[in-house]
């Protein structure tokens, strides 16, 4: 259930989470809203109605993007609506996502995921039995949900969200994150001066870590797959 109040960096850093997510707005900006996930994780988005369609917008993680941030793109999106309204939404959309031209010819995650499974995993990996099945776990334990999507269309935020889903689990995060980072990298990489799979910007490139004591262990699943 949704709730209302009036948004502060220091209110917003002492909220805690809970069982589920929780969603407030902001009541000085129409739409405004963060969402706080049961592992911590904070964003603020914009959410309204634009000409009769429900219409997202993600703003950013906090503390990343503070309020006063927020609410300034918030108010852009206010205006832009606002504008579209007032000419009788005449005109292109101004909401609607334009891919870019290019973006029916590129691959998807799971293409690119294969891809490097075949010519890293597979073909290069010491023990590829083994490596087999941590690749795969942790695709279907992180990443499932990016699977049918376009590379260029993940975002610094889907790796953060995915990095913060693994709330006090800091060594799954961080491995979360070095995979796509492997991932995006290797796909951009040149060898023989041709690129190994797709040119596209790494998401996870300046995602930071968490800090890992030294001797830090992380339970492996016991079950294997098929």
């Amino acid at each position: 259930m949704a709730k209302t109040i009036i948004f502060t960096d220091r209110w917003i850093e002492a909220v805690k989470p809970g069982r589920t997510r929780v969603t407030f707005y902001d009541p000085q900006v129409s739409g405004l809203r963060i969402q706080i996930q049961p592992t911590g994780f904070k964003s603020f988005s914009w959410y309204r109605k634009v000409n009769g369609i429900q219409v997202l917008r993600e703003l950013g993680e906090f503390p990343t993007v503070s309020v006063d941030v927020a609410r300034l793109a918030a108010e852009v999106h206010n205006l832009t609506r606002a504008k579209w309204k007032a000419e009788h939404y005449a005109g292109p959309n101004p909401f609607e996502r334009k891919p870019r031209e290019e973006s029916a010819s590129v691959p998807t995650f799971k293409e690119l995921a294969d891809a490097y499974i075949e010519s890293q995993v597979r073909a290069k990996a010491n023990n590829p039995e083994k490596a087999l099945y941590q690749v795969d776990w942790i695709l279907k334990h992180h990443f499932e949900e990016w699977f049918t999507r376009k590379l260029d269309q993940i975002t610094v935020e889907d790796v953060l969200a995915a990095k913060h889903a693994c709330g006090k689990k800091h060594y799954q995060a961080n491995r979360a994150v070095e995979f796509v980072a492997a991932l995006y990298n290797w796909s951009s990489k040149s060898s023989n001066g041709k690129i190994n799979f797709w040119k596209v910007p790494n998401p996870a490139a300046d995602v930071e870590r968490f800090p890992e004591k030294c001797r830090e262990a992380i339970a492996q699943p016991s079950a294997r797959r098929s």
